[in-house]
């Protein structure tokens, strides 16, 4: 292995522009001596494009406030002590391929700091691994973000937790913040995307999330969650899986299997609950899905809550496309709330809906009383057609 001091790492990088190690041969950074021992790059404003690869920080790095006029790229990297880049430009692509975060979690880096960040092009962190969650509250993205092939998990578990890591903090706001994000995995409160998120798996690498995804954001594309696994399972955030409430998606969302015969493997599966009480200008589609609230207390019985949604275009809850030999149908094991404004139709076709011994849902399985369902609503293939508000079903089970 290659080593170098900090200082060495900052005065090759203003020269190069370039650093890179091999898989085999990774380059090995030490921080600074004394405390605190973060890694702090004395250059802010960067002109040209910077390329990090395969290397190693044994301190914690922090790039926050820096200025970059191209693209970064920092791949393949290994951060055991955490990445800043909160209020950080880039003004093209911004890549964290590859990289891994805090594989040792430490009282000082709870979770990832990335508020504020801005990135006018793509931003991927595809095969990304942390294990911390990361904050990208009121961040801006001028396209895409991908978190393809990625694994993470919050470390905050539980309040008592989150108090004692809160503590270390001096100022009263960390403190606050630190306390609020016990069990987020991706934190995007007031962001705002141009573009479409992804959280697909790929052939061989599974998407995986442990803790909460807020989506709380403002999003002019679509949602992709293709073959991607998602659990609250043992945290108790207070808050949904996944969290859509007054999100803004100009797109469709979609929670499907893996589109190709080798990703088909990969079913979308999530414990806990789906808030999607948003505007939705596109559709939304269940496709070989797996959606279970089966012991988790915070999902109140409701697994998918769409109460009070504004929804575009259609409603599916189907089996996977036959076109890329899905085995899987549509099961949910818990509460589906459809009392929304739906523009067309609703479909419930190779489904399967049950509510037992789930208490909280009040033996209603999918719930419509007050709907405004302006399409088609299907179970089966047989459409029963002029349901504007179409009535409560109380049913334990509904099998399609």
């Amino acid at each position: 292995m290659q080593q170098m001091t900090w200082e060495e790492f900052c005065q090759k990088l203003s020269v190069w522009r370039e650093i890179k190690g091999d898989e085999l041969n990774p380059i090995i950074v030490t921080p600074p001596t004394g405390i605190p021992r973060t890694c702090c790059l004395t250059q802010i404003h960067w002109t040209d494009s910077v390329k990090i690869e395969h290397v190693i920080f044994e301190g914690s790095v922090d790039f926050s406030g820096m200025f970059f006029d191209s693209s970064l790229q920092v791949e393949n990297c290994k951060f055991p002590f955490g990445l800043k880049l909160a209020n950080t430009r880039v003004a093209g692509i911004l890549s964290l391929r590859g990289c891994e975060f805090c594989n040792v979690p430490q009282p000082n880096t709870p979770w990832l700091d990335w508020r504020g960040l801005e990135v006018e092009k793509i931003f991927t962190c595809a095969f990304i691994t942390s294990q911390v969650g990361i904050c990208l509250a009121n961040s801006k993205f001028g396209d895409d973000i991908r978190f393809d092939a990625s694994c993470i998990s919050s470390f905050l578990i539980d309040e008592k937790i989150a108090s004692r890591f809160a503590d270390s903090f001096e100022h009263p706001e960390e403190k606050k913040l630190t306390k609020f994000l016990t069990g987020f995995a991706v934190h995007l409160e007031g962001a705002t995307i141009q573009a479409s998120l992804y959280f697909d798996s790929v052939p061989g690498r599974q998407t995986t999330i442990r803790g909460v995804l807020d989506l709380r954001a403002r999003i002019a594309g679509a949602i992709m969650f293709c073959g991607t696994k998602i659990s609250m399972r043992g945290y108790s955030a207070g808050f949904p899986a996944i969290c859509c409430n007054r999100a803004d998606i100009g797109g469709s969302v979609f929670f499907t299997p893996g589109e190709s015969d080798s990703l088909s493997k990969y079913r979308f599966e999530c414990e806990g609950q789906i808030d999607l009480r948003a505007r939705i200008g596109g559709q939304i589609s269940f496709q070989g899905s797996y959606v279970s609230v089966k012991d988790i207390e915070e999902a109140d019985g409701i697994a998918i809550d769409c109460d009070g949604a504004d929804i575009g275009s259609s409603v599916f809850f189907r089996p996977g496309e036959k076109d890329n030999n899905s085995k899987y149908r549509f099961e949910c094991e818990g509460q589906i709330d459809l009392r929304a404004k739906i523009a067309d139709q609703v479909s419930f076709y190779g489904t399967r809906v049950s509510i037992e011994n789930i208490q909280d849902a009040n033996d209603i399985a999918i719930l419509c009383n007050g709907a405004d369902i302006l399409g088609s609503v299907f179970f089966g293939q047989e459409p029963m057609k002029g349901l504007s508000a179409l009535e409560t079903l109380n049913v334990l089970q509904c099998d399609v």
